[in-house]
């Protein structure tokens, strides 16, 4: 197979991708096309931060805590179950969990068995449960851009995710988000535990995530660099 599209790539005036690390593996792998990078772009009008977040959490029917959220299949290469022993280590009379998406049956029954956590199933209106959120993590194994990750950001959301992918160049520690060893529930703990306690670091990492998203990954930026 890699060989057929090896063959079949060259035969093609361009390639667009969303990030210059896969124009050096396809380069790696023989492909001599011209590969242009045109990044993902985020909707920045309508991921916005909410002005009223409890106004969010009532509207969804999440308890008075604090909400870290997650968007995204719930399956193994999302590496879901780390964050949810993650969460087992945090106080349950402070943190809920929300996950936005569906997946493998029996991971997701794990989710639903936890009482301290909601799952919604896939929904259309993403922006109305990332705006509910306090902090978003995505800990995956593998990822591309994640463009959930990128539409959290945008909410100003402070994000803790693992160094894979994309993610891994465009967020800076302690700046526009975190970074934890993606196999290690005891670490992620520490870091959503870190976050809601130095409310300046919260705040300047919400802010800094959203001014990423608004000057590097807007639809009007990504939308003129594929024209």
């Amino acid at each position: 197979l890699k060989k057929y599209f090896v063959k079949f790539y060259n035969r093609w005036d361009m390639l667009i991708v969303p990030y210059p690390d896969v124009k050096k593996q396809l380069k790696r792998a023989g492909i001599r096309t011209n590969i242009q990078v045109a990044k993902l772009g985020v909707d920045i009008n309508k991921f916005l931060p909410a002005k009223n977040k409890a106004y969010y959490k009532k509207k969804i029917k999440l308890p008075d805590k604090i909400v870290v959220g997650y968007v995204g299949r719930i399956c193994k290469e999302k590496n879901t179950l780390v964050l949810l022993e993650a969460f087992k280590r945090l106080d349950p009379n402070k943190f809920f969990l929300l996950m936005v998406g569906d997946g493998n049956p029996d991971i997701v029954k794990e989710f639903k068995e936890y009482k301290n956590c909601k799952v919604t199933g896939f929904v259309d209106d993403v922006e109305e449960y990332l705006k509910a959120m306090d902090s978003f993590v995505m800990p995956s194994l593998t990822e591309t851009t994640s463009l959930a990750t990128l539409e959290a950001m945008s909410c100003g959301l402070p994000v803790i995710v693992s160094k894979v992918g994309y993610m891994k160049e465009y967020i800076h520690r302690n700046h526009n988000g975190l970074f934890f060893p993606r196999t290690n529930p005891a670490v992620l703990a520490l870091k959503i535990e870190k976050l809601f306690k130095d409310d300046h670091l919260r705040e300047k990492i919400g802010k800094n995530a959203r001014k990423t998203v608004a000057y590097a990954f807007s639809w009007e930026r990504s939308i003129n660099k594929i024209k």
